[in-house]
Order: C-alpha cells, then sequence, then structure tokens
C-alpha cells in the first residue's frame, strides 16, 4: 500500500506487519524519522503536487492522514493518487473541517464517483485529537472527515 503523505510514519506503526507499505512526503526530516522505525519497503521525498515516481496500477491501498489539509495539498493530487492504485484499491483519506469544504473535496469526491473511477465514499466525522491527547492551544475540538472508498 501506498501512505501518501507518511511524514514520521504514525498510520504504519498502526498496521499490521504483513502489509508491505512505501510512503512519500515532502519532508525529508520526516522521512528519516519513519525509516528509523523499519516499517516501510521505500521511502520517497516528493511533492503530492506532482507526478508520482510510480507505475500505473502499483499499489492495492492507499492512505493519507494530515496531508489533506491547508497548506499542504489540495483534492488536485487525487487524479495522480488514482493513478497508482489497482482497481479494487482500498482508500482511506482523511482532511481537516473546514479545508475539507472550502478545497472542494465534496466536489472533488463526486466528480470521481460520476466519472465512474470510485466507489461512492463513505465519509465520517471524527475529532482529530482523542480524549488523552495534548492537542495545540485552540486546536482541541479540532475535526477531520475520514473518506473511505474503492478505486473502480
Amino acid at each position: 500500500m501506498l501512505d501518501a503523505g507518511c511524514g514520521t510514519g504514525l498510520v504504519a506503526d498502526h498496521l499490521p506487519e504483513s502489509i508491505i507499505v512505501d510512503g512519500v512526503d515532502l519532508s525529508s526530516d520526516m522521512l528519516e524519522v519513519a525509516e528509523r522505525k523499519g516499517l516501510y519497503r521505500t521511502l520517497v521525498e516528493i511533492d503530492l503536487t506532482k507526478p508520482l515516481p510510480f507505475k500505473d496500477r502499483a499499489y492495492g491501498g492507499l492512505a493519507c492522514a494530515g496531508t489533506f489539509t491547508q497548506g499542504h495539498v489540495g483534492p488536485a493530487a487525487l487524479s495522480e493518487l488514482l493513478r497508482v492504485l489497482q482497481p479494487g484499491a482500498v482508500c482511506a483519506i482523511s482532511s481537516k473541517q473546514p479545508f475539507y469544504d472550502s478545497a472542494g473535496f465534496p466536489e472533488a469526491f463526486e466528480r470521481l464517483t460520476a466519472k465512474k473511477l470510485i466507489s461512492r465514499p463513505s465519509v465520517r466525522e471524527e475529532r482529530v485529537y482523542s480524549a488523552d491527547a495534548t492537542p495545540p492551544e485552540g486546536h482541541e475540538n479540532d475535526v477531520a472527515y475520514l473518506n473511505t472508498f474503492q478505486k473502480t
């Protein structure tokens, strides 16, 4: 699977060991932290707004947590991520509210669904920080939308 915007590897920390994971991120410093965990097959420093250095249909799954947020990556990157996924690939993408709406994610998912490129996403609202976490000041009630779907 591809962990897009993998950062320090928090997603891979929670995956079964049997899953082969490649990660991409814009920050070399974060990739160094992720590499020390030994959970990734490959880590690549890349800007998700540019073409990905992977073959078409290379991955059977996609996770993207904390990347589709203001100042990072918008819905335009979805088409390139879909290019590298196999038909039937399971995808989980989060985006913080209110950026989700202002960046046009609902419309982007609707277009991809209408074009039959993805199944209709299931959208679930989740708190960004768990009750036992210490979020940055002013972010105690941050909410994100978790979109799960399959590439068709």
